[in-house]
């Protein structure tokens, strides 16, 4: 009997079960829909249809393995949809379990998440179980499902812009604009300074360090090294025709009285190397270069300055023209003493002018 039972046992008798609309099937259209059924629903109808006939479990399991074959539902799960449909079930919907909880992420619980999390963006999980009461897994759900919230990492800055420091940065930036359109030459005044430490070993970037292999070769590994603590400061002053003055600072950073020496001596060597021009001084606003003493000396000495607005390292030319390309080629190599790092050509003024 069951080696000529195939698909066919699809009949009207599936409006009995409670299924969805789109699995209804119709005596005539058996055939033609037959894929839009799922499988194991399919062999759910022929199990009810083979129960309606008087089979038994072991006839009606055999029918479903001369058709199905390896798609054939476990003897466990057929057995135990044949004795619920024996039981007086009419369902297809699979029923929930007896100790299943109910969902908690209902629009209250949902709201409720989303006024803890808009009180405080930065709380953790644990912080909103104890403020809600809920599960961990219904507020982890909630959190990346219904909210569809990530926590985010704060981007670290140097500091925040007051709207004064955006109003002074963008009279500065006009103001510069205006300069160089009236008068082309303005950017070829400019001496610009700063301070950068020169280490007695600063390690290889991996950049620096990269190789040629090929796609079989392993990537080149590279110990991982600190900077060394003895360190010397350079202060640079330069424009666009290049280095115009620069020393090094033995003894840590720069206070008020040495840097007011170090501006002598940059004026003398301007006299030496652009006699008979006009140069603007432009410094950052580290505390030695905007003291009262230096402005008093700067102002006595006739020496022109350009202003500089606060919180803008970004319009400090020396940290994108000139430090990179002087540490560059130093970095890797490992000197003796800070003397030996004095006396290498990188550092030589003659170099200087080509790095800037």
């Amino acid at each position: 009997m069951t080696s000529a039972i195939d698909r066919s046992l699809l009949c009207a008798n599936t409006m009995l079960l409670e299924c969805p609309k789109s699995c209804f099937v119709s005596a005539s259209g058996t055939m033609r829909r037959i894929k839009e059924i799922d499988v194991k629903m399919q062999q759910c109808i022929n199990l009810y249809f083979c129960y309606k006939l008087g089979w038994s479990h072991v006839d009606a399991r055999a029918a479903l393995q001369a058709v199905y074959h390896e798609e054939t539902m476990h003897a466990t799960k057929s057995r135990k949809w044949y004795h619920s449909f024996a039981a007086g079930r009419t369902s297809l919907v699979d029923r929930d379990r007896a100790h299943r909880h109910k969902t908690g992420r209902t629009q209250a619980n949902v709201q409720a998440v989303r006024t803890v999390i808009d009180t405080d963006k930065s709380i953790t999980f644990a912080g909103i179980m104890n403020q809600t009461g809920l599960k961990q897994t219904t507020v982890h759900r909630i959190v990346k499902k219904d909210l569809q919230l990530r926590l985010r990492c704060a981007k670290l800055l140097p500091a925040f812009l007051t709207p004064r420091h955006i109003i002074e940065r963008f009279n500065h930036c006009a103001l510069m604009l205006q300069s160089v359109c009236t008068r082309p030459s303005f950017l070829k005044k400019i001496v610009t300074m700063d301070e950068a430490w020169c280490y007695q070993y600063n390690p290889e970037t991996k950049r620096q360090d990269s190789q040629w292999l090929s796609s079989a070769e392993p990537c080149p590994s590279h110990p991982r090294r600190n900077i060394s603590i003895k360190k010397i400061m350079l202060v640079a002053f330069f424009d666009y025709r290049g280095m115009v003055h620069f020393e090094y600072i033995r003894g840590g950073t720069v206070d008020t009285g040495t840097f007011i020496q170090i501006l002598g001596r940059f004026r003398d060597a301007l006299r030496q190397k652009r006699p008979h021009l006009t140069r603007i001084l432009h410094m950052d606003n580290a505390p030695a270069h905007g003291s009262h003493d230096t402005r008093l000396h700067l102002l006595l000495a006739g020496q022109r300055t350009l202003p500089h607005p606060a919180l803008s390292p970004d319009l400090a030319p020396s940290d994108f023209w000139l430090f990179g390309k002087l540490k560059k080629p130093l970095r890797g190599q490992r000197f003796p003493s800070l003397q030996g790092h004095l006396a290498d050509c990188s550092l030589q003024p003659d170099r200087l002018d080509h790095c800037s």
